[in-house]
């Protein structure tokens, strides 16, 4: 599961994950494409994987083998006969022990920004934890408090994984996906765990849950500042609603997938104006905040907000603008 949500970053062609056992050569363990994988274990590009890995401290990294070629030879060969530009090498580490190493295949690049390299980085640790979870369970013994304690650590892997899942399938940062997970078993009335195995299999029917369980609530804050970032998105999770942050709008064009609601953006980034254009198309209210002092709200924008301006009063903008919002009954 792993590999497959990585393949789905922006401009990742392939992904593998990679281990090893005490003195072996890492073996792949899983790949969402085979065949390429096997022709990256045949040329022992793994070699120079390792070397790179020392070099980085353990690092996630972004390596360009064709320009480096003297000092990588292995991994040069496969990137060129394979068409390989960028392989981004994440450690899979969880409680200070290396499980293995996430490899990301890019025929462009660079592809990946800090965000997206943290995601993936966020990912490996998870699945790291649950593989030494496993590797635990064959070593305890066959006693109740024992086996209970593992079993408790087990469901706590199981919530992690399928927070990252339903980020990635949602489009979502990690706190509001696990709102959205504690919501699905309160409204079911059964234990996270079992709501987070539910997110792992993914049927129809579990997909059918979590879309009816409440109305659309995210809310999109592309916004430069982090103070201002981490106020405002702590405001409207307060009013209950779903918020994705990202600080550039590259960052953001993965939400264009499946359009929010609503979006704030900060329109002194560059892209800002064409990206709220965009959105706007697809249906969502974009709130502009500007520094400038005259002007037009941007093409598509729904309403303008100038700076310096309250958060209090961009929270009741979202109010306003927001359809789940204004579907809400007084009591």
């Amino acid at each position: 599961m792993l590999a497959d949500a990585c393949a789905q970053l922006p401009g990742v062609n392939a992904a593998g994950v990679l281990v090893s056992t005490g003195l072996a050569r890492p073996r792949v363990i899983a790949a969402t494409d085979s065949r390429l994988f096997d022709a990256f274990h045949a040329v022992q590009a793994d070699r120079d994987l390792r070397d790179t890995q020392e070099q980085n401290e353990g690092a996630p990294a972004c390596l360009t083998p064709a320009t480096q070629a003297d000092q990588w030879p292995r991994l040069a060969q496969f990137a060129g006969t394979h068409g390989i530009r960028a392989l981004y090498t994440v450690p899979m580490r969880a409680f200070g022990v290396l499980v293995g190493t996430l490899v990301l295949l890019c025929r462009q690049a660079p592809v990946l920004t800090a965000d997206e390299l943290d995601t993936a980085h966020g990912w490996a640790v998870i699945a790291a934890a649950g593989m030494l979870a496993d590797a635990a369970a064959e070593a305890l013994p066959d006693t109740a408090p024992r086996l209970a304690q593992h079993r408790a650590f087990q469901d706590q892997i199981t919530v992690w994984q399928a927070t990252g899942a339903l980020a990635a399938r949602r489009g979502e940062d990690i706190p509001t996906a696990l709102a959205a997970l504690r919501r699905h078993a309160d409204h079911v009335n059964q234990p996270l765990a079992h709501s987070a195995r539910q997110v792992l299999t993914w049927t129809p029917e579990v997909r059918d849950g979590f879309s009816g369980q409440d109305r659309d609530t995210r809310v999109l804050l592309v916004e430069a500042d982090p103070f201002v970032t981490s106020c405002l998105a702590r405001m409207l999770r307060a009013e209950g609603f779903e918020i994705t942050t990202t600080t550039t709008v590259p960052a953001a064009q993965a939400q264009r997938a499946n359009p929010p609601p609503v979006a704030i953006i900060d329109q002194l980034l560059p892209g800002a104006a064409d990206f709220g254009r965009d959105l706007a198309a697809s249906g969502t209210r974009v709130i502009a905040m500007s520094a400038a002092s005259s002007g037009q709200a941007p093409p598509g924008a729904a309403t303008l907000l100038r700076r310096p301006t309250p958060l209090s009063r961009v929270v009741a903008a979202v109010r306003d603008q927001h359809p789940a919002a204004r579907e809400q009954v007084p009591a």
